[in-house]
C-alpha cells in the first residue's frame, strides 16, 4: 500500500488518497463478539474514510469529537453512511420502503457533515454481502 501510494503521489501529488477507520470484526479482531478498530491511514493522507458508524442511533458529536479524535486529529473525515441500522432490508428488516430509507440516509449524512465531516459515501445497499454497491450490475434505485 505504501509503495502503490509513492507511485500515485509522485506521478500526481495532488491526487486525493483516502485511508480508513473501521469499526468491527477484522483480521487483527475476529471471532463472535470481538470488534475493535482498524486503521489504513499512512502518511500524507487526504482524508479518512470512518467505517461502521454510518446509522441512525449513532451520537455523531461525541463519536467525531471525543471517540475519534484520539486516532485521527487534523485529518479530514468522511462518513461512510449505511442506513437506519445495519442490514436495514435483508437480516435486521425495519419495513420501511425506499424512500423513507433514502430519508433516513440523508438525515445521518447531514448530521456528519454538521458535526465537522468534510463529506460521505453512501451505500446503496444496507451491508449485506449478498446485495451490491456497484452500480453498473444494479441501478440504484432498484435497491
Amino acid at each position: 500500500m505504501k509503495y502503490t501510494n509513492i507511485i500515485l503521489r509522485n506521478a500526481n501529488p495532488n491526487l486525493p488518497i483516502i485511508g480508513e477507520l473501521y469499526y468491527g470484526n477484522s483480521y487483527k479482531n475476529h471471532g463472535e463478539n470481538k470488534v475493535g478498530f482498524s486503521m489504513n491511514i499512512f502518511k500524507n493522507v487526504s482524508g479518512v474514510m470512518i467505517v461502521n458508524f454510518g446509522y441512525k442511533l449513532i451520537d455523531v458529536n461525541y463519536l467525531l469529537n471525543e471517540v475519534l479524535k484520539k486516532y485521527i486529529t487534523k485529518t479530514p473525515m468522511i462518513a461512510l453512511v449505511v442506513g437506519q441500522r445495519p442490514y436495514y432490508r435483508t437480516r435486521n428488516k425495519n419495513g420501511l420502503n425506499y424512500r423513507e430509507n433514502m430519508k433516513i440516509k440523508h438525515e445521518i449524512e447531514d448530521e456528519f457533515i454538521k458535526n465537522g465531516c468534510v463529506g460521505t459515501i453512501t451505500l446503496s445497499d444496507d451491508g449485506f454481502k449478498a446485495e451490491t454497491n456497484n452500480l453498473s450490475k444494479n441501478l440504484y434505485f432498484s435497491l
